[in-house]
């Protein structure tokens, strides 16, 4: 039998892409709908908040620093498209892709990608993605060039004490940070003063004539009522003995005692801490809010059929044999319009950011001839 190493079957990599993605979409509703996930994995993503605060509290910095250097690094637009105009060519010259006056070289493209490749492998990015990002990147620099736009000095020393000041790191905090990301500063503010150029020129362009209405509001709303619901929820606490092999019966006597001990009066979250063999022991075996999806199917089965206030009996997963404390209960509510309103216009209002901006890059690389060269 494993021992417990996290009660969700998911990782890390998952929570930071699942983070970094619900929040480009205001959320988790409107990421549940967008990307048509299944129950399962709406489930998990509205338990991510409840059994990770720890995780992501002490990680942070890194966790920030990833969207950052993500940001700038592979993505200077902020819009991402996985579609490209240019002919793909296996080549041995030692280029990656030309387009108008620009030759990307493998050297350039594997400096971009190298000092980040776990991070990149762990959101399914491939090195062409980041080539045509530097494609695009390069494409809408000349363009905002053309359109005279310019960041200035202060502009860029302001940005950059803002995500100082996000990280809680000084200067030398900071350089020191960039040197363990395989990074100098001087590479660091050219990624920032193009983002902020490109940004600018977007916002000021192709993304300055548009609005939506209370009407398209309230439509996309109704039209998609099913996805604001929240399933009813439980919140509960628990105790795992993880039988050794052999030994089941063992573990099943020792569960069965430490029911019969709360039963009788003891204090759940102080035996928990003793003898729960979990990493969650030392909070008690607390884990906050959950709903039916996510976890094992007979943990949930039982917690939700539990009264409040009692303890259960034995249940038995792949982890072990647990008891549980159900804390409260919560029936399922449906998220009303006034509430999620400003979530409901960003969602839509990335939509279409999104969908001028494919538009708009086809066409850039149409007219800059792109070709891709890369090695088998």
């Amino acid at each position: 039998m494993q021992r417990l190493s996290g009660f969700f079957d998911i990782n890390i990599q998952t929570i930071d892409f699942l983070d970094n993605t619900i929040d480009r979409y205001g959320s988790r509703e409107i990421f549940i709908y967008k990307f048509n996930l299944n129950n399962s994995l709406s489930g998990i993503l509205m338990e991510l908040n409840n059994c990770f605060d720890d995780y992501k509290k002490k990680k942070f910095k890194l966790k920030y620093g990833r969207i950052i250097f993500l940001l700038l690094l592979v993505v200077s637009v902020v819009l991402v498209s996985k579609n490209y105009t240019g002919a793909v060519v296996y080549d041995n010259t030692g280029l990656a892709a030309s387009f108008g006056d620009h030759k990307i070289t493998l050297e350039e493209l594997n400096q971009k990608y190298d000092p980040l490749s776990d991070y990149y492998q762990a959101l399914n990015i491939t090195k062409e993605d980041v080539l045509n990002r530097m494609i695009e990147e390069f494409l809408l620099i000349d363009a905002a060039h053309a359109a005279k736009f310019v960041v200035t000095e202060d502009e860029l020393i302001k940005v950059l004490q803002t995500i100082k000041d996000e990280l809680a790191m000084n200067d030398s905090e900071f350089g020191n940070y960039l040197i363990e990301q395989g990074l100098k500063l001087e590479q660091f503010l050219v990624s920032l003063k193009n983002k902020l150029l490109i940004d600018s020129f977007l916002e000021k362009t192709l993304f300055s004539n548009f609005s939506i209405s209370e009407l398209d509001l309230k439509d996309y709303y109704d039209t998609n009522f099913k996805f604001f619901v929240q399933p009813e929820r439980v919140k509960a606490k628990h105790i795992l003995i993880v039988p050794e092999d052999g030994k089941e019966d063992e573990a099943l006597a020792r569960i069965t005692e430490l029911q019969e001990r709360v039963e009788a009066g003891e204090d759940f979250t102080e035996l928990a801490r003793k003898y729960s063999e979990e990493p969650n022991a030392v909070n008690g075996g607390e884990l906050g809010i959950f709903g039916r999806y996510g976890m094992d199917e007979n943990f949930t089965k039982v917690a939700f059929s539990t009264p409040v206030g009692q303890v259960s009996g034995p249940v038995l997963t792949k982890f072990g044999y647990h008891i549980i404390l159900v804390e409260d209960k919560f029936p399922e509510e449906v998220a009303r319009f006034d509430e999620i309103k400003e979530q409901l216009k960003s969602a839509i209002e990335g939509e279409k950011r999104n969908q001028i901006f494919l538009i708009y890059i086809t066409q850039l690389k149409a007219q800059s001839n792109v070709e891709i060269y890369l090695e088998e």
